[in-house]
């Protein structure tokens, strides 16, 4: 009988070998049928409210504690606290038995309540399986915050934002920044890396006559606010250099372009008024300005460079 069997192995072995693998296959199969991508974790993400046109961007939030409705401190699936933190983004677990969770954002002295709504309903995934819940037509209710947006409403995947936190953080402003450099003639033309130069401001007057800048010793450069009401503004400078005492003059005139700005529809920022196409119409006793950036933004180092003679 062994000889039979051994016999039997050896002349149906390629037949066995097969078999063998298509139940591991098989086996397989039927284990993975019952991994699913639903979750119980909303992931929220927080943006900062573009103000420049270049679209939103993520944005962080600086020591900032989640909590229960209940005020227990939120954790994280990895069973962290969310105390006293900063990030850009964090997950909020459901409850099962609810149609609604509430998550309270607090930092500093100011806080903030979210309630997530959604609904729930029982699936089979198979007789081996069981049962899993599924969170669908997720919506946010009653909050206060500057904008709040499902960005998923079925909840299939923790790695991807389902809430977007959108704050009013607003950066442009009326100041045209202007640095000083001291022309170099063997740069090409236009100068772009002659070194920045220093002068004596004796005055500095807009072209309605008002003084701006005071005598101030050794500056590099200045910032000074543009005219609500006007689509250009003239400067005019008194100076002397630091290799002699002679007084110089000079003035320049920019134009610009003034909108009332707003890109993020349905939300409580008030508009910003923005200042930008930023241009040269005139110049005396300069050699030249360069323009590095043409709207007035307080992310903007400078504006424009004025190179001396």
């Amino acid at each position: 009988m062994m000889h039979n069997t051994v016999s039997l192995i050896k002349n149906h072995f390629p037949v066995i070998l097969l078999l063998f693998f298509l139940g591991l296959a098989t086996a397989c199969e039927d284990q993975a049928s019952c991994v699913s991508d639903n979750t119980n974790y909303v992931q929220v993400s927080f943006y900062k409210i573009d103000t420049t046109g270049t679209g939103n961007v993520p944005d962080t939030y600086q020591n900032v504690s989640f909590y229960t409705e209940n005020g227990e401190p939120l954790r994280t699936q990895e069973n962290e606290l969310l105390l006293d933190t900063s990030l850009s983004s964090f997950p909020v677990p459901l409850n099962p038995s609810a149609d609604q969770t509430a998550v309270i954002l607090q930092q500093d002295n100011v806080s903030d309540t979210l309630y997530f709504t959604y609904n729930r309903e029982q699936l089979v995934i198979s007789p081996e399986c069981g049962v899993e819940q599924r969170f669908y037509n997720l919506g946010i209710s009653r909050k206060t915050l500057d904008s709040v947006r499902v960005l998923k409403a079925d909840i299939s995947s923790v790695n991807q934002p389902h809430v977007g936190i959108y704050t009013c953080r607003y950066t442009l402003d009326d100041t045209l920044r202007l640095s000083f450099y001291k022309f170099d003639p063997t740069d090409t033309v236009p100068p772009l890396t002659s070194n920045r130069d220093t002068i004596n401001v004796l005055s500095v007057t807009n072209d309605r006559g008002v003084v701006l800048l005071q005598p101030a010793d050794s500056v590099s450069g200045i910032k000074l606010p543009v005219y609500a009401d006007a689509a250009q503004i003239g400067l005019n400078f008194t100076y002397t250099r630091l290799a002699d005492d002679t007084v110089r003059t000079g003035s320049v005139v920019f134009g610009y372009r003034k909108t009332e700005n707003l890109l993020i529809s349905n939300t409580s920022c008030l508009p910003q008024t923005r200042y930008d196409q930023l241009e040269l119409e005139s110049k005396a006793a300069f050699d030249s300005v360069i323009f590095q950036n043409t709207s007035l933004d307080q992310n903007n180092a400078e504006n424009a460079r004025i190179f001396f003679e």
